[in-house]
């Protein structure tokens, strides 16, 4: 019966060099796993071919699910594409990983760390360049409209200028004002006499609720109060037209002329 049918009792893997074999994780390669073999077995005169096919056999699932033909026929080509690589060396019947090829390789890994690390460094420097000189651009934004903001000011003429300081001092009363209205419209208990009612919203400016469509002509309000029977004591010059023109506010009585 074919060796590769039985498999044997594995060796324990070497981590650091397995690893460094395989260069993407996943399915490995026959080239792959018979380094794995060669490096895990660590024979000072190197690793036959069943010694490697045993090792395989009993390291990875993969190659056991392979026909005994098969296996034997990936794992001979591997091994003759290891050494026209320069990865494998032949002692005899057997084989070792070739030193050189294993320094070139970590030296290999050492560059494109090397070279990462410079793209990276690159790559933060243009990084910072470039925010450094977003930074001075506006600067220089913010210094020209300073500049362009003092050369309108500069260009105004004094009437101009004036009409400004006018206008500033106009708004200033007007804000005032208001802030004085809303104070006293909130000191305002109700309810008060009409005639200072009246007067007040009247200078304020203050517009009657909502609910007070039109509010009556102070005459008719203050004529309403004198009783008719205290009317009798109202000399003649007062009584009838007279009267009448007084409750509509041209009469003598309530200020008319």
């Amino acid at each position: 019966m074919p060796a590769s049918k039985t498999p044997m009792a594995s060796s324990k893997k070497s981590p650091a060099t397995a690893s460094s074999a395989r260069k993407k994780p996943g399915k490995p390669t026959y080239l792959e796993m018979a380094h794995d073999a060669i490096a895990s077995l660590k024979d000072r005169t190197g690793s036959s071919v069943p010694a490697i096919s045993k090792w395989i056999l009993a390291n990875n699932e993969d190659a056991k699910s392979a026909s005994p033909n098969v296996f034997k026929t990936r794992l001979s080509k591997s091994i003759k594409q290891g050494m026209k690589d320069g990865r494998f060396m032949k002692v005899k019947n057997s084989y070792k990983i070739n030193v050189d090829w294993t320094k070139k390789q970590k030296a290999a890994a050492k560059a494109k760390e090397a070279a990462k690390k410079k793209v990276e460094k690159q790559r933060q420097k243009d990084f910072d360049q470039a925010k450094q000189q977003k930074k001075v651009e506006a600067e220089k934004e913010k210094k020209k409209a300073d500049e362009e903001k003092k050369r309108k000011e500069n260009v105004i003429t004094p009437e101009e200028r004036a009409e400004a300081a006018r206008k500033k001092k106009r708004k200033e009363e007007a804000e005032a004002r208001k802030k004085y209205i809303e104070q006293q419209l909130r000191k305002r208990r109700l309810p008060i006499e009409d005639t200072k009612l009246h007067r007040e919203d009247k200078e304020w400016g203050v517009k009657p609720p909502e609910d007070v469509t039109k509010r009556p002509a102070l005459p008719h309000t203050l004529t309403c109060l004198i009783p008719p029977h205290l009317r009798e004591n109202i000399p003649k010059k007062y009584r009838g037209s007279a009267a009448n023109a007084s409750a509509s506010g041209n009469g003598l009585l309530l200020g008319g002329d």
